[in-house]
C-alpha cells in the first residue's frame, strides 16, 4: 500500500501550484485579485464536474488506472497552465487540472479503503491524510521558491515531476493486484 500513499503525495503535491502560484500568474497578466479567485474557481469547477462522473468511470476502469489516468489528465492541466500564454488558457488548463486532481484524489483515497482491514482502516487513513495534506507546505516552498527565483510557469513544472514519478511507480503494479470498484 506504500505505492498508494506515495500516489497521494505525488497528486496532492501537484494541486499545489494552483494555491500558491495563482497570485504570480495574475500578476503575469496584468490581472488583480479576481483573477486569482477565478482561478481556483476553474480548478475547483473541474473537480465538482468530474465528481458527478467519478463514480462511472470506477466501475470501467481499475482503481489503479483511474488513477494513473486521474494523473495524466492533471498533469496534462498543468503543462496547459505552465505555457498558456493567454488567461482563457490558463483558465481552460486549471478547469482540465482540477478534473485529474479529483479523479487522483478519489481513487487513491478508494484504493486503500478497498485494501486495508478495518482494524488498521484509521492508522492507515491518517497516513493517506499526511501524504496528500503534508505534502503541499514542502510543495509550496519549493514551486513558489522556484518561480521566485526563475519563474511561475517553471515553477508549475517543478509539480509535475513528482506526479510522473507516481505515475511511474503506479505503473509497475502487477495486473492481478488491481483492484476493481463495486
Amino acid at each position: 500500500m506504500l505505492w498508494i500513499v506515495l500516489a497521494t503525495l505525488t497528486v496532492g503535491w501537484a494541486g499545489d501550484p494552483v494555491n500558491t502560484l495563482a497570485p504570480a500568474y495574475a500578476e503575469m497578466f496584468g490581472r488583480g485579485e479576481a483573477f486569482v479567485g477565478l482561478q481556483v474557481a476553474a480548478f475547483g469547477a473541474g473537480a465538482a464536474l468530474m465528481s458527478m462522473f467519478v463514480g462511472m468511470l470506477r466501475r470501467r476502469l481499475a482503481l489503479e488506472a483511474t488513477t494513473r489516468f486521474g494523473m495524466v489528465v492533471l498533469g496534462v492541466g498543468l503543462v496547459g497552465f505552465a505555457t498558456a500564454f493567454h488567461e482563457a488558457v490558463v483558465i481552460l488548463s486549471l478547469f482540465v487540472a482540477g478534473i485529474g486532481f479529483l479523479l487522483g484524489v478519489t481513487t487513491t483515497n478508494s484504493n486503500l479503503q478497498h485494501r486495508i482491514h478495518e482494524d488498521l482502516r484509521g492508522r492507515v487513513m491518517a497516513l493517506w491524510s499526511m501524504a496528500f495534506l503534508g505534502s503541499r507546505p514542502i510543495a509550496g516552498i519549493i514551486d513558489g521558491g522556484v518561480a521566485d527565483l526563475v519563474s511561475p510557469r517553471v515553477g508549475v513544472v517543478t509539480a509535475i515531476v513528482p506526479l510522473l514519478v507516481g505515475w511511474w511507480a503506479i505503473g509497475k503494479v502487477r495486473p492481478e493486484t488491481m483492484v476493481t470498484a463495486d
